[in-house]
């Protein structure tokens, strides 16, 4: 997953995901519109997977799908809002 640590991706996530708990569980995805929980995020790794796509990844991955992003700029999103994370 990059350099980002766990509790990082759990921040970043916890920002398009309402209700997201570190102990797992699907969620409605917030990469698409759909009413069915179907995205998961493994608390393990910090990876997710969203079955209803078929697509899955790290938190760079994620911030590129969400915001039609190329790599460089996902890192700068992710670097702009961890600015301030403490844990």
């Amino acid at each position: 997953m990059a350099d980002y640590r766990i509790d990082e991706a759990f921040f970043v996530y916890s920002r398009y995901i309402h209700g997201l708990r570190r102990a797992g569980g699907k969620y409605n995805s917030p990469l698409r519109d759909d009413p069915n929980p179907s995205f998961q995020i493994f608390a393990d790794t910090g990876r997710w997977w969203d079955y209803g796509i078929g697509a899955g990844g790290d938190i760079i991955d994620f911030i590129k799908l969400k915001h039609n992003l190329n790599f460089k700029q996902s890192r700068s999103e992710i670097n702009a809002m961890l600015d301030g994370y403490t844990n």
